[in-house]
């Protein structure tokens, strides 16, 4: 609940989160999660629903440095989407959008 004096609103907001990591044999890891949230007032002028899920692939590995000294690293493989979904009645607008990514990523540790 959030309340603004200044424009004499109240705003609720509604959030479930759902994460999940599981390591699986020989250093790889699958990571998920998923949240949605809804934005009401009590006026019931405007709503805002927004759902994002993400979902990871990693696995980890070993080198060695030229000196001889063992270290780790990792490779990743990253999807993440969004979803809103928006609607003010106040001034009947209503607004859809969506964003999605795929990234990749490999780290060293060197220290």
């Amino acid at each position: 609940r959030d309340e603004s004096i200044e424009d004499s609103t109240v705003t609720y907001s509604d959030l479930l989160g759902l994460n999940a990591s599981v390591v699986l044999p020989r250093d790889w890891r699958v990571a998920a999660s998923t949240t949605f949230t809804l934005d009401s007032d009590k006026a019931d002028e405007m709503e805002n629903d927004n759902r994002s899920m993400d979902f990871q692939v990693s696995k980890s590995f070993r080198y060695r440095l030229p000196n001889g000294l063992p270290r780790r690293g990792q490779f990743y493989l990253r999807y993440s989407r969004t979803e809103l979904d928006m609607i003010d009645r106040l001034f009947d607008i209503q607004s859809n959008s969506s964003n999605w990514s795929v990234s990749s990523g490999l780290s060293f540790n060197l220290f």
